[in-house]
């Protein structure tokens, strides 16, 4: 997957994200826990599910945030964040276009095995898509 790919991360709870301006309600910082990896069932492996959409307008950008993925939850998409892939790169973590359920699917893989290294890993992302001011959509 090229560097330049823009991978969009749904959001489910507000704790996965805070505003830190009053002045912008756009300035939001990710959370580590919204970037937090879970096992995959089949494979056993951390992952961390995003969708590759950089040919994706905003308006599409939430269709499939709430038409498929908000859908397939059942539950309600309360944000979303979009960030390069080149961010996920720089800790040292990898895309893995894997397109099950979805075309454009991939997950962020290759994270620690012990859950103090992915943490850290998780906040150095958070920190890194904040420090970028990626792209967020939050609800009204």
């Amino acid at each position: 997957m090229s560097q330049k790919e823009t991978l969009t991360r749904y959001l489910f709870s507000k704790s996965e994200f805070s505003n830190y301006s009053s002045d912008n309600p756009q300035l939001v910082r990710i959370k580590p826990c919204a970037l937090a990896p879970i096992i995959n069932k089949n494979t056993g492996s951390l992952e961390t599910s995003v969708f590759c959409t950089t040919e994706y307008t905003p308006k599409k950008v939430i269709e499939v945030g709430v038409g498929y993925v908000a859908a397939a939850r059942q539950k309600e998409l309360i944000a979303s964040v979009s960030f390069s892939a080149e961010l996920v790169s720089k800790v040292e973590l990898r895309v893995d276009p894997d397109g099950i359920g979805h075309a454009d699917h991939c997950n962020i893989v290759d994270w620690p095995p012990t859950k103090q290294d992915w943490l850290e890993k998780s906040r150095d992302l958070a920190d890194s898509i904040t420090a970028h001011e990626s792209k967020i959509f939050i609800k009204q």
